[in-house]
């Protein structure tokens, strides 16, 4: 990650506004079905905006390799981890099944859709990996951008065939590492890096009219005129333009929210915070509220701090003060010699 005095802070404080909006939609309150049109959008697009063009194959592998590095170490040291603990309570139950274990086992490798309850959020993470590699393989590879835009849009367009056919029952298989879902997250990846003059500095007239265009379409959809659905975990599109423009109107939203938020320093602290730590909110949150709903229920509200406060507090106490814990928990690796700024900015791509 970037220190505070290179970093751009509203890319943080979208990110902490994004993972707060993950929460929201994950604690299950009247917000949820409007929260997750968009909130997982504002990722792919911040992380768009972060890709700098890579030049030859020889670093775009090496690139590749930085990245999987990365995303993958923490994935799935999380991934183990809340295995064992899962694997520990069944035998306490009396589970000595192995052909279940075993079962359970392979489907967590599998990823995608097989990932629920403790692990529901983390089809996201190869999601997010595989967009960026895609996307950086387009652009190193073909240098029309033209063609590039091409790719991408035939992308979108097959994304939505898949879902008519899963939504027909013509598909009754689940791709592994939730892949098939970045035919349409590249859409979003793309917008972020090819609109990054207009995104450094939303303009006003740009936020109120996505702003306007954003309500618009929650009243549709609250007096049932609109009917949308977008679920990208499971390939559930409903329209070819709405499926972009609904989530990009949105992100303009909260990107121009968090640019002028920079002014306000506690609040943009605190979102930059939570910005920083995003990778280990979105990993831990879930397991945590499952875990702690076993003695106590409680509201929404409560789902959504637990979800925050206690994988913050473990992240600054624990796993920022220990070089293993560092790499096999955030990805991150102490540099013999100091990156660059254009490198610095790839890291935070993380989430």
């Amino acid at each position: 990650m970037l220190n505070n005095i290179n970093r751009e802070k509203w890319l943080d404080i979208a990110k902490g506004i994004g993972i707060v909006l993950i929460l929201i939609d994950h604690s299950q309150n009247f917000l949820s079905s409007y929260v997750s049109w968009f909130h997982l959008t504002i990722f792919f697009v911040v992380s768009g905006y972060l890709f700098k063009p890579i030049n030859g194959i020889e670093d775009l592998i090496a690139w590749i390799k930085r990245r999987t590095i990365v995303l993958l170490v923490p994935y799935f040291s999380f991934l183990l981890c809340i295995t064992l603990y899962r694997y520990v309570i069944e035998i306490l139950k009396g589970n000595h099944n192995i052909a279940w274990f075993v079962k359970d086992f392979i489907a967590k490798i599998y990823g995608g859709q097989y990932l629920t309850g403790d692990y529901a959020p983390f089809w996201f993470i190869t999601c997010l990996l595989g967009t960026q590699i895609i996307f950086a393989i387009i652009h190193t590879l073909i240098r029309s951008k033209k063609v590039q835009i091409a790719i991408v849009l035939f992308f979108y367009i097959l994304s939505h065939v898949e879902s008519m056919l899963v939504h027909n029952k013509t598909i009754m298989f689940y791709v592994p590492l939730a892949a098939d879902v970045i035919l349409i997250t590249v859409a979003y990846y793309a917008f972020g890096f090819y609109c990054k003059k207009l995104l450094a500095s939303i303009p006003m007239y740009i936020q109120i009219f996505s702003l306007g265009l954003s309500i618009a379409f929650v009243v549709l959809q609250a007096k049932e005129r609109l009917g949308f659905q977008f679920e990208l975990k499971y390939v559930a599109y409903s329209n070819l333009i709405l499926d972009f423009v609904i989530p990009i109107s949105f992100t303009l939203v909260f990107l121009g929210i968090s640019q002028m938020l920079t002014k306000l320093k506690f609040t943009s602290s605190a979102l930059s915070m939570l910005g920083m730590t995003s990778l280990t909110i979105m990993y831990l949150h879930f397991p945590l509220n499952l875990f702690i709903k076993n003695f106590v229920t409680y509201p929404s509200i409560v789902f959504i701090l637990i979800g925050l406060i206690i994988p913050l507090t473990f992240e600054k106490i624990l796993l920022q003060r220990n070089l293993l814990l560092r790499f096999l928990f955030l990805g991150k690796v102490k540099n013999k010699r100091p990156a660059n700024v254009d490198d610095k900015k790839q890291v935070t791509t993380i989430i």
